[in-house]
């Protein structure tokens, strides 16, 4: 507890400049070739301090102290840049297929409604093939990570157990879902001033959330990726 509890603030401020740094990032103009270049770098450099972020949070839940925590994360950042590029890749392959969303929804409306022999209409399933898109990268991501420094140990086998797999979906559930149902949530409101205090209060308290089920699957990953475990 003390861990998180310690852990919480850093990560908050980290991965709130992981999320400045994107921004600032997709404003890098691709016209010319050191555009394109220093675009490249600037997304290296994100992913580098991604990589460096988790793996503080990663060996801070294996007892190190913050200060160690720092240094050895900086120590296996070769080692865990790449398994984070993999996990961007894995997250930009789910994006990239969002766009075959709509003619693969409307495709199933089509084939259930000849199959069934009754209107299914493409609104009432549009949903399906995000949730399967993203679920599949949850469970791809969640294979990954106790391979990432410094969770991973000599015999581990944390994919193995249900446990491993019950905290990782109390993690994604409390990550995603429930931000999102605050962010979307609207309360009605007698004015401007109380309708914008709402989306700055939804917005945080739905970041506050998303850092601690972080936490919580870091926490979940070294638990269950200690030799033995």
């Amino acid at each position: 507890m003390r861990g998180a509890l310690r852990q919480f603030p850093i990560q908050a401020l980290g991965l709130a400049m992981v999320l400045a740094g994107c921004w600032l990032w997709l404003g890098i103009p691709d016209e010319r070739t050191w555009q394109v270049a220093l675009a490249g770098l600037g997304a290296l450099a994100l992913a580098a301090f991604a990589a460096w972020l988790a793996g503080v949070a990663l060996a801070a839940f294996q007892a190190a102290p913050t200060l160690a925590a720092f240094r050895s994360a900086l120590q296996r950042l070769p080692r865990l840049l790449p398994w984070t590029l993999l996990i961007v890749a894995l997250a930009a392959a789910a994006v990239y297929l969002g766009s075959y969303d709509q003619r693969l929804t409307a495709y199933t409306a089509s084939a259930a409604t000849k199959w069934l022999q009754k209107p299914v209409k493409p609104e009432s399933i549009h949903s399906i093939y995000p949730a399967l898109r993203w679920l599949a990268f949850a469970v791809l991501a969640l294979l990954v990570f106790p391979w990432m420094p410094p969770s991973r140990a000599p015999g581990s086998r944390p994919r193995r157990q249900w446990r491993y797999w019950a905290w990782a979906a109390a993690a994604i559930a409390l990550g995603t879902y429930l931000p999102y149902k605050l962010v979307w949530w609207v309360p009605p409101t007698g004015s401007f001033a109380a309708e914008v205090a709402s989306v700055l209060l939804r917005f945080g308290l739905a970041y506050l959330m998303a850092v601690a089920a972080w936490l919580l699957l870091a926490r979940t990953v070294a638990r269950f990726s200690a030799a033995g475990a």
